[in-house]
């Protein structure tokens, strides 16, 4: 969650009171996406009222947030953190269950006074149904490798972006846990309409 570098805005309490008399928009990227519904339990868990503004990217939400075109934007980090660091616009908290490790100085949602408010940026790759054994093991393997490489590692740190690899099975029992929370949320996602 970010507001414009020049803003007045610091947290989540400001966003509330500033959006109290009028609503505050709100850039991300499209309707249903992570940045989406994370907007939408700001509005319903924290009370920020706002009006959601879809972006064809996060980067392209980001630009609008820093251009002065929103008043505050959700998303992903690696969308943000560019303009973050030219002081274009300013990260007010994250929203994962911890505060990121690339980004600890960032605080969680949770710790700003909103438990309920967690939601975590997963990123998977999809192979299509019965794919044989043989060609996933082929898969894993080559993702194993991957993130063994130290060249690898060291790009995707200087490029301060969290990586969790995870197996089939653990990815799959991540997804059906975000799943769950997102099927939880129903009621306040029809309100959002």
């Amino acid at each position: 969650m970010a507001v414009a570098g020049n803003s007045p805005l610091k947290n989540i309490d400001d966003l509330k009171k500033a959006s109290a008399s009028q609503s505050l928009t709100s850039a991300g990227t499209g309707i249903g996406s992570n940045a989406y519904i994370l907007a939408m339990l700001l509005k319903s868990k924290a009370g920020v009222n706002m009006i959601y503004v879809p972006f064809n990217s996060g980067s392209e939400a980001a630009l609008a947030l820093a251009g002065g075109q929103t008043q505050m934007g959700t998303g992903a980090l690696d969308s943000y953190w560019p303009l973050h660091e030219q002081k274009r616009l300013r990260i007010i908290a994250v929203a994962g269950p911890q505060r990121d490790e690339s980004h600890p100085e960032f605080p969680t949602v949770a710790e700003l006074g909103y438990p309920e408010i967690k939601m975590d940026q997963m990123t998977g790759v999809f192979a299509p149904p019965g794919l044989p054994d043989d060609h996933l093991k082929i898969l894993v393997a080559a993702f194993q490798k991957s993130f063994a490489d130290k060249e690898y590692l060291a790009a995707a740190d200087k490029a301060k972006m969290t990586l969790q690899p995870l197996a089939p099975a653990e990815f799959y029992k991540a997804s059906a846990g975000m799943f769950k929370t997102i099927q939880g949320m129903e009621s306040i996602l029809k309100q959002a309409k």
